[in-house]
């Protein structure tokens, strides 16, 4: 009789219940040992790019291969291009040890090769992820050795270097050029933008720049609608106490049949943007002005209260009759010079630029007096032998001057009204004339002869002669071009200086 005795049903399934136990421990602790191990391979892989990239950067001119995704990145081991540009550094690019549909190895770029980022996605080491010193807490990042990962964003796709940012600043505000305020194509034309709590078409509030540079006024840039390509700009009135500013942009081209978008950058922590954005008589500020202006005033006093200045090359800055006399005043667009009616002027030299002849622009923004009677500007020999070229008001009419052998005179019956600035532009080719007031064409005129110039004469600004033909009211943004501006510019720099020409978007954060 054997005394053997077999297990009961209840013992089998607990010992099979122990060994499912331990056997899912032991997997467990298998698969999460596999895992680690792979997140090891994967650190030390593309850390070892690193030093793949280095390489390239130092032998390709000091530029990392571009990522021309436009910030979406690209999976290494399945682009052509980017591994045979490689081959030389790296005959075998890595793949990720899981494979399968396990995210790969991707690399991001900037447009232009000065920065990249490589990425992992890790299985189980997210203290890792969390602190390799990148922008996301859900991948491993390695980026390059020059400093640019401050300058890197995550965008919603997982991408890196959106295409429109100009890296190295941290905020900006999409702007665009209205092109129902724009009658032809326009180059290099010099766009005004007025900062302040209403802004533009439709008020907008763009003092979040104030926010964050204060009175730094030079930590700023502007791109055309690309983020990146910089347009010079002028600084010609900035008030951090008022948040308000005065910028004049070179828009390389403005479109009369789409809006036209730009970027306005700020950053506080950036370096002042010289190469691109200066104060009035700056480099970069002259530079706004394309060489047929021959002068240009925004009409805030300079250095003094007894001196403006031009913000062209020429440089053909203006002296007062003496301090505050004219006086700054708030203006239409940043300030104005306000003249007394009897004895004010501002004298502006007698420069070779301002010889022009046969063809001429001249406007300004102007607010009369009620029945006022002067010279806004004129080019003058102080005998009044020769009155080269200006322009005169009266209460019912307004007058275009201009010597030919003689003194002349071409007039329209239409006053300057007084109560609200005025842009008024005499425009003169050959023997045609015409005067626009606040962008309505006045009517064309014949002048007996073409004007003539004269070295030796002088820009005054409010003043006929000594003594004689003094203008009263406000003068703001008088500017001379030694070329008859068409319709289509005189009309959009009549919706710039009265901010009707742009709308501004939201701040943006890089």
């Amino acid at each position: 009789m054997s005394n053997h005795k077999s297990f009961t049903l209840i013992e089998l399934l607990v010992v099979i219940s122990i060994i499912g136990v331990l056997s899912a421990i032991v997997m467990t602790s298998i698969s999460s040992a596999s895992s680690k191990a792979r997140d090891s391979q994967r650190i030390s892989e593309i850390n070892q790019m690193r030093n793949v990239f280095e390489q390239y950067f130092y032998d390709d001119n000091f530029h990392y291969p571009v990522d021309d995704t436009g910030g979406s990145g690209f999976c290494m081991k399945d682009n052509s291009s980017f591994l045979a540009s490689l081959s030389e550094y790296a005959p075998l690019i890595p793949e990720d040890p899981k494979g399968g549909d396990w995210p790969c190895y991707r690399y991001y770029s900037d447009s232009e090769g000065t920065g990249y980022i490589l990425t992992a996605e890790l299985e189980s080491n997210s203290s890792q992820m969390q602190g390799d010193g990148g922008k996301s807490n859900d991948l491993y990042e390695v980026y390059d050795d020059t400093g640019y990962i401050e300058d890197y964003v995550e965008g919603g796709g997982g991408g890196y270097f959106p295409s429109s940012w100009l890296i190295g600043w941290d905020k900006r505000i999409e702007f665009t050029i209205d092109k129902d305020e724009v009658d032809t194509t326009l180059s290099n034309f010099p766009t005004t933008l007025i900062l302040s709590s209403s802004s533009g078409i439709d008020n907008d509030d763009v003092t979040s720049v104030f926010d964050e540079i204060s009175s730094n006024s030079l930590k700023l840039a502007v791109t055309t609608s690309d983020g990146e390509n910089e347009c010079y700009v002028e600084v010609a009135h900035w008030s951090d106490g008022d948040e308000e500013a005065e910028l004049h942009v070179k828009v390389p081209s403005i479109s009369s049949s789409s809006n036209t978008t730009l970027y306005l950058y700020y950053d506080n922590d950036h370096a002042n943007n010289t190469d691109y954005v200066g104060l009035t008589n700056s480099v970069p500020a002259e530079t706004v002005w394309d060489a047929n202006f021959k002068a240009v005033y925004h009409m805030s006093d300079g250095a003094d209260n007894a001196h403006i200045y031009d913000s062209t090359s020429n440089d053909n800055d203006g002296t007062k009759k003496g301090a505050n006399e004219p006086n700054q005043v708030a203006g239409e667009v940043g300030y104005a010079q306000d003249f007394d009616g009897s004895d004010d002027y501002i004298d502006c030299g007698g420069d070779g630029s301002l010889n022009i002849t046969s063809a001429l622009t001249l406007e300004s923004l102007i607010k009369p007096d009620a029945a006022a009677n002067g010279y806004v500007l004129i080019r003058n020999k102080a005998d009044d032998s020769k009155r080269l070229y200006g322009y005169y008001t009266s209460a019912t009419t307004t007058y275009f001057t201009y010597y030919d052998g003689a003194n002349k005179s071409v007039s329209w019956a239409t006053a300057v009204g007084s109560a609200t600035f005025h842009h008024t532009v005499f425009k003169i080719n050959g023997t045609t004339a015409n005067l626009y007031i606040d962008n309505v064409d006045q009517g064309t005129k014949t002048l007996d002869n073409a004007f003539q110039g004269e070295a030796t004469a002088n820009l005054v600004l409010g003043e006929r002669q000594t003594g004689f033909g003094f203008w009263e009211g406000l003068q703001d943004e008088v500017r001379i071009s030694s070329t008859a501006r068409s319709a289509g510019w005189i009309a959009t720099t009549n919706s710039g200086l009265t901010d009707v020409l742009i709308t501004y978007e939201n701040e943006e954060t890089f």
